[in-house]
């Protein structure tokens, strides 16, 4: 008798603080990513979190999804995809730190970016901003018309 394994995928919902109005600019994403993150560990490790929003801007869920060591974090876009569908979300923003302090964006943050806009693209999902963050400033690809430039360049 033949057995399989399946793996089973369970959403868990905890009540949290809700912000009430929407999430229009990098200023108020910065804002809702310090109000979530783990500030004892900001100058420690980097972290990389998820923010879900509804077609309105308005936050449905976050999650910090991967966290690495001083200058360096690994991420799989497939996770973050699988996260954004249990939140049932219609667009995104995700950040991470700079435990160094240096906001400037790697090699390695646009290349993710990229792969992050081409996978929203093909499902359906808008994605709002990547920050670089630290706890008084932030990089913003959108601010930076990033996400822009790769639309024209497609």
């Amino acid at each position: 008798m033949s057995s399989w394994k399946v793996s089973e995928l369970t959403v868990k919902y905890s009540k949290h603080q809700m912000r009430k109005s929407p999430v229009e600019t990098p200023r108020d994403l910065h804002d809702l990513c310090l109000s979530v993150w783990d500030m004892d560990t900001i100058d420690l490790q980097e972290s990389f979190y998820l923010f879900s929003f509804d077609t309105q801007h308005h936050w449905v869920g976050y999650k910090n999804l991967f966290t690495g060591g001083a200058n360096s974090i690994t991420i799989t876009t497939r996770l973050i995809f699988q996260v954004a569908a249990q939140h049932g979300a219609h667009k995104i923003a995700v950040a991470h730190n700079h435990p160094g302090g240096d906001l400037r964006p790697s090699k390695e943050d646009i290349s993710m970016t990229i792969k992050l806009l081409d996978g929203c693209y093909t499902m359906g999902i808008e994605m709002f901003d990547h920050l670089i963050i630290s706890p008084t400033e932030y990089y913003s690809f959108s601010d930076e018309e990033f996400f822009q430039r790769q639309r024209f360049i497609r």
